[in-house]
């Protein structure tokens, strides 16, 4: 099952910021801009910073001054790699690398990618935009893995051999439900915790240890001994 690569609708990032206003802690404003672009091809809100580009192009696609993202922060910067560029928004982000395009970032999602130091940490960069779930979490795919929020169980990372199985058992829709921590170091590998179970990662036969509402079961990606 492979997830589809298509950004967030106003509605989803609407609800996505709403819930993160009304849990606490992320800082929302609804600014009442009007857009403004001139010959330059330039976009800004008022009188505050314009953007540019292919973040712009993003940015008008989806609303523009009117859209969830708010206002420009600052101008669109290189990010510090050199690879890419980025701008912030009142509410979000936007990314963008030449092979990869841009995409929106935002919430409970951007502030744990925050924490992994952004593109420059082991997420990278993102390759799509906040997407709703099937039963309303959200999530985001990275270069290194994935980030899925659900009201329950907030905002955690999956990645490697423990995101692939947790994928061919139906991600969050499967038996084990969302992530309910992200990586933990534990004696002799990782492992995640989700609502009904958890996955480990054996440093040594890089094999998967798979419990289910208690119980073991065989994993589905790595080869059994």
């Amino acid at each position: 099952m492979v997830r589809p690569n298509a950004f967030t609708s106003s509605s989803t990032l609407l609800v996505a910021l709403t819930l993160a206003c009304t849990l606490g802690g992320v800082a929302c404003a609804s600014p009442d801009h009007e857009a403004k672009s001139d010959e330059s091809n330039l976009t800004s809100c008022g009188d505050g910073p314009a953007v540019t580009g292919e973040i712009e192009a993003k940015y008008v696609a989806i609303g523009g001054c009117d859209s969830d993202l708010g206002a420009p922060v600052h101008e669109v910067r290189p990010t510090p790699d050199g690879r890419g560029q980025f701008a912030a928004f009142t509410n979000g982000s936007i990314y963008w690398r030449a092979d990869l395009g841009a995409h929106v970032v935002g919430g409970y999602i951007a502030a744990l990618w925050e924490s992994f130091k952004w593109e420059a940490g082991p997420l990278g960069y993102p390759l799509n935009d906040e997407t709703l779930t099937p039963d309303g979490g959200r999530f985001n795919i990275f270069e290194g893995g994935s980030v899925y929020w659900s009201m329950a169980t907030g905002a955690h990372e999956v990645r490697g051999a423990i995101r692939d199985e947790w994928a061919a058992r139906g991600w969050e829709t499967g038996p084990l439900g969302y992530p309910a921590t992200g990586e933990l170091e534990v004696p002799g590998g990782i492992r995640s915790d989700f609502q009904h179970g958890s996955i480990t990662w054996s440093r040594e036969s890089h094999g998967l240890t798979v419990v289910i509402n208690g119980d073991n079961v065989p994993s589905l990606t790595t080869p059994q001994h």
